[in-house]
């Protein structure tokens, strides 16, 4: 049976339809035992797929495949979008992924939302490109539409992401602002792109930055580079103002191959505290650890911060983030 499953995941790449598995010879009983052994898991109704070998399927990559699901069973004219498309270009998001799947139309007539998808209208045509041979808005647009109906948070995240990995700039961002004439949340989409920030390696430092933001704190430098007598490091925060250093610890990368380079973690973590005894004594600097807990809860990052020393910022309450 397995070999059929196979066959029927190259068919869809990647999506394996019940029709393709009836064909196959396949019936429901096999369905339900390829499902009960985890050789298959449900992506929504009539559509399954393979999860990975190691590990279950991440939300990011079970809500793309919905969307490729989805987007299969929709009338030709409607394009992938928003946080969807975010998802099959690979985007991070803090916070849960929608159960909805996200579309756009041209001009008024749209059509009604349903319980699976979350329809959308647009007064110009969205820039599209193709994944997985799915119409889905280009990178751009998809930041910009994000960015204009989600949140600070969310759209920031997303830039930074796409920025740091060079697929992106920000004149790029501007232009599509420009170009996609949007009927809402312009404003906040401008201002995402404002803020946004390449140089930002990871969801969590994205995070601690906007949130400092939000909580009226100074920004740090990004980046900052250091040169000690173990190496040159560079650290993620740097409040020159209070002379203090910052790290988001994000766990994850202690797990990362890429991280570990063949170190056990206990190793990384040694050297992590090395590297950081040596900053403090050669710089005379503070440090500080920001971790996921404390940056997703404002309360506990405000106390942190104020307990390191990093000072407000002396600007208007309503002034927008920094270009």
């Amino acid at each position: 049976m397995q070999q059929l499953i196979d066959i029927a995941a190259s068919r869809g790449d990647g999506l394996i339809f019940a029709a393709h598995l009836a064909e196959l010879g396949l019936n429901g009983r096999d369905v339900r035992r390829a499902l009960a052994e985890g050789s298959i898991v449900r992506v929504m109704r009539g559509i399954y797929a393979k999860p990975p070998n190691d590990r279950p399927f991440w939300p990011r990559e079970l809500h793309a495949l919905r969307t490729r699901g989805a987007a299969a069973l929709e009338p030709r004219d409607a394009v992938v979008s928003h946080l969807s498309a975010a998802a099959l270009h690979g985007l991070p998001l803090i916070g849960p992924w929608p159960d909805r799947v996200h579309l756009t139309v041209i001009g008024a007539a749209g059509g009604s939302s349903s319980a699976g998808i979350a329809r959308h209208t647009a007064r110009v045509a969205s820039n599209e490109t193709a994944i997985h041979g799915v119409r889905v808005t280009t990178l751009a647009r998809t930041l910009v539409d994000v960015a204009a109906t989600t949140s600070m948070l969310v759209g920031v995240t997303m830039m930074d992401a796409a920025i740091h990995r060079g697929d992106i700039t920000r004149a790029d961002l501007y232009a599509e602002l420009t170009r996609a004439r949007l009927q809402a949340g312009r404003r906040r989409g401008r201002a995402c792109v404002d803020f946004s920030d390449g140089r930002s390696a990871s969801p969590g430092e994205s995070l601690t930055r906007v949130r400092a933001w939000e909580l009226g704190f100074e920004l740090p430098r990004l980046q900052v580079p250091v040169r000690t007598r173990l190496g040159d490091f560079e650290i993620d925060f740097g409040w020159e103002s209070c002379a203090l250093f910052g790290e988001f610890d994000g766990k994850v990368k202690y797990t990362r191959d890429a991280y570990l380079k063949g170190r056990s973690i206990e190793e990384v973590v040694m050297a992590e505290k090395a590297r950081e005894d040596a900053i403090r004594a050669e710089t005379g600097r503070g440090f500080v650890r920001i971790v996921w807990q404390e940056a997703l809860r404002p309360v506990t990052l405000d106390a942190l911060l104020r307990s390191a020393g990093v000072p407000r910022a002396r600007r208007p309450v309503t002034s927008r983030p920094p270009g």
